[in-house]
């Protein structure tokens, strides 16, 4: 008997092997630290729009494995804005001065990132420019990140909560910050193969253990025959 629970528990721990190693790469790298190569990344688009209707437009994101530096393949510079009054983009680089513009911005998608953006304003006297990030972009947005954004002089801003900011722009460059926080579950869901897996596995030992009963029973059976022959009494009749 002992040979045979080992056996019908082979399938049952390969199942339980094969869940775990089902497991997401990306699941694996945030619990353990592994690092990662380039994945895919999300986008969200903003667009600073001036009072008489001029509109520039930048993208920020996130992607594991990419850094706070300029990313070939992710991170895009900033077009020439030939006359344009406005221009809106992201900074990539270590201060004010020290700086790359771009037009679109990924960082890493670890616990907490900062985008800094501003928009120059070539126009004479303060304008009202309206800040605007896209609400369908945000909805794709993984619902562990937390995503706050500050323009000069305003308050913090819910960016899932708030789709627009109106900022008084002055001659000259005004800058915003974009504050995200990633905060992902304890532990990381499964993979649809994992839980198939985990299902097969469960299906397994539940049929193992009906298996053990029932040959419990038919045991228990025989012994009582065995018994009442020996007693040399009546054997109780089999339906």
């Amino acid at each position: 008997m002992t040979a045979l629970r080992a056996l019908l528990s082979i399938p049952f721990v390969l199942a339980t092997v094969a869940a775990l190693s089902a497991l997401s790469d990306h699941a694996a790298a945030r619990c353990f630290g592994v690092p990662e190569e380039i994945g895919p990344a999300w986008y969200v688009h903003l667009n600073a729009t001036t009072a008489d209707g001029t509109r520039d437009g930048a993208e920020f994101g996130a992607a594991k494995g990419a850094t706070e530096f300029f990313d070939d393949g992710l991170d895009i510079y900033e077009p020439d804005p030939g006359d344009r009054p406005i221009s809106l983009f992201l900074r990539i680089g270590a201060g004010e001065i020290t700086f790359v513009r771009v037009n679109v911005s990924v960082n890493d998608d670890f616990a907490t990132t900062i985008w800094p953006l501003a928009f120059e304003y070539r126009g004479e006297g303060p304008t009202r420019i309206l800040l605007e990030w896209s609400a369908a972009d945000i909805a794709l947005v993984p619902d562990s990140w937390t995503l706050i954004i500050r323009p000069v002089g305003i308050g913090p801003i819910d960016m899932r909560v708030e789709s627009s900011v109106g900022v008084l722009g002055n001659p000259g460059v005004t800058s915003a910050w974009i504050y995200g926080k990633n905060v992902p579950s304890a532990v990381p869901p499964l993979s649809s193969e994992a839980l198939a897996v985990a299902v097969v596995a469960y299906a397994a030992l539940v049929a193992a253990a009906l298996y053990l009963r029932a040959r419990r029973r038919k045991r228990g059976q025989r012994d009582t025959l065995i018994e009442t022959d020996r007693q040399g009494g009546e054997s109780p009749r089999r339906p």
